[in-house]
This record gives structure tokens, C-alpha cells and sequence, in this order.
């Protein structure tokens, strides 16, 4: 009927899904992808403010991701420092990193 090989390979394979089912039921939390990635970015999180020419840094990141929530944010072309460019030309602006714009993404589906 079945190979001794085939017995094995349908052993390890219920035994992977059994442990699957237990940790699941366990209610383990696994990262999503994005935020392994982001464990790995040792660059730390930052988040400039812009308003009528002057730049300033915005140290708190939990306030910059409130205010930045209710704004469109967009990849910005022009900057490889702060890709996201958050807000509109006639509006305050928010310049953020990838850490700090995917940190806030985390805490907005929180």
C-alpha cells in the first residue's frame, strides 16, 4: 500500500500541522512580514515636521503617528532619507523613514 518513505514523509507532516494547531490555539502572535523586517532596521524611527519653509524634528513618534494618521501619506520620490511625505502643500507636512512610517501603520491597526 504505502512505502515505508511515504509513511515518514506523512508522519513529519502531521506532526508540523499538529504543532501548527497548537500554537495557533496557544493564541501565539506571530510578526507580520513588514514587521520582522522592521526588527532587522537598526536605523531608529524619524519624523520631521515642515511648515512654511522651516523643518523641525518631531522627537515623540506616538504623536507624529496621530497626527499623520488623518493626513494622506505618499512615497516621496525626491528623498531617499524620508520616503513618505505625509499632508498636502498648503497644509503642515510630515517627512518620515520607513521605520517611522511603518511603525505608525502598526499602531493605527492596533
Amino acid at each position: 500500500m504505502f512505502s515505508q518513505k511515504q509513511w515518514i514523509l506523512f508522519d513529519v507532516v502531521l506532526v508540523l500541522l499538529i504543532l501548527a494547531l497548537s500554537v495557533n490555539w496557544a493564541g501565539v502572535k506571530f510578526p507580520s512580514f513588514g514587521q520582522a523586517l522592521l526588527a532587522f532596521d537598526r536605523e531608529p524611527p524619524r519624523c520631521l515636521a515642515q511648515w512654511q519653509g522651516e523643518s523641525n524634528a518631531v522627537s515623540d513618534l506616538s504623536r507624529c503617528c496621530r497626527d499623520v494618521q488623518t493626513l494622506g501619506c505618499s512615497q516621496n520620490k525626491e528623498s531617499n532619507e524620508l520616503p513618505w511625505k505625509c499632508g498636502s502643500s498648503n497644509t503642515i507636512q510630515y517627512h518620515l523613514n520607513d521605520k517611522a512610517y511603518y511603525s505608525c501603520q502598526a499602531l493605527w491597526h492596533t
